[in-house]
């Protein structure tokens, strides 16, 4: 046997190869994960065709498939010739896959009037990232009324819908804030397009960046225990902000705000990776207004979804 050391670029290699797998089985997304998006992926895209609708090969379901049909690969042999995703890389198609398939689970139907903005993000063409997740966050919202009982309308103007609510007409404007010195401009720009449609209503904020500042899958001992972080980090950032979200709003227009988060969990006792959404609501008015009363049966309408598990 020959007792010349191994070329370092050879070593390196194999160094590199070593801690891949040992990455790939580290807590957080496994093979039967994997699985089970490439499946709902699947689902999804059979869903568009049934609804006269592409997901194109150069869409963003496609670029999910590709990214997890990789990692199995990857989970197959280390040393694939596959450019391993990192970890944010690898959540956020997770989460892509997940609101991809609620919003045309719940809005994609045959000649549906939703479907011109859901193969829009299906797609993302001409769409910059940011754009993209704005207004794939926008109809997952959108899709969360729907499956609340409400009824979404997209002819809403500059608004991303009009609802009916215990018979009023409640218009939304949804926005992404993505750190806190952006909270005061974002939230006069929603107050805005509520104003200028000259409809009272909600505006809702994506608050995930800001939720989950460590930008690393959060561990929980169960499902519940995840529900109950992530509505905690929510309700911290209404109770923390509320008085820049309340001095930042019309109130002749803007009666209520809604903050949304989705953030990935690992469930130490199932070794099961799932995305968990919270969505708090509160008042930007008083009990004795009467569009209080439109909000606590908008929130009663939500209190069967609980927080979401995808």
């Amino acid at each position: 046997m020959s007792d010349r050391p191994e070329a370092p670029l050879k070593a390196q290699l194999q160094r590199d190869a070593e801690r891949a797998k040992r990455d790939l089985r580290q807590p957080g997304f496994s093979r039967q994960d994997y699985d089970r998006l490439l499946t709902l992926a699947g689902q999804t895209r059979k869903r568009l065709e049934s609804c006269a609708m592409e997901a194109g090969e150069r869409g963003r379901l496609a670029h999910c498939q590709r990214v997890l049909q990789d990692l199995l690969t990857l989970e197959e042999d280390s040393e694939a010739e596959v450019v391993r995703p990192t970890d944010s890389q690898v959540y956020l198609t997770g989460l892509e896959v997940g609101q991809l398939a609620h919003i045309v689970g719940q809005l994609a139907q045959s000649n549906g009037r939703w479907n011109p903005r859901v193969q829009e993000v299906v797609t993302g063409r001409d769409l910059a990232p940011a754009a993209l997740a704005d207004r794939r966050f926008r109809l997952q919202f959108l899709a969360m009324c729907r499956q609340a009982g409400l009824r979404p309308d997209p002819r809403a103007g500059g608004l991303d819908a009009l609802m009916e609510v215990s018979g009023w007409r409640v218009g939304v404007a949804a926005e992404v804030v993505s750190d806190v010195p952006q909270i005061a401009t974002v939230v006069r720009r929603a107050s805005e397009r509520l104003r200028a449609a000259r409809v009272a209503g909600l505006i809702v904020l994506e608050t995930t960046s800001i939720a989950w500042p460590e930008r690393a899958i959060l561990r929980v001992a169960s499902d519940s225990t995840a529900v109950g972080e992530i509505n905690r980090r929510v309700d911290d950032f209404l109770t923390t902000h509320r008085g820049a979200i309340g001095s930042s709003v019309d109130p002749n227009f803007v009666f209520g705000a809604v903050a949304v988060a989705t953030i990935p969990t690992y469930n130490v006792s199932t070794r099961h990776v799932a995305f968990t959404m919270s969505f708090r609501i509160a008042a930007l008015c008083p009990e004795k207004d009467p569009r209080y009363d439109r909000l606590v049966a908008f929130a009663r309408q939500f209190e069967g979804l609980g927080g979401e598990r995808g």
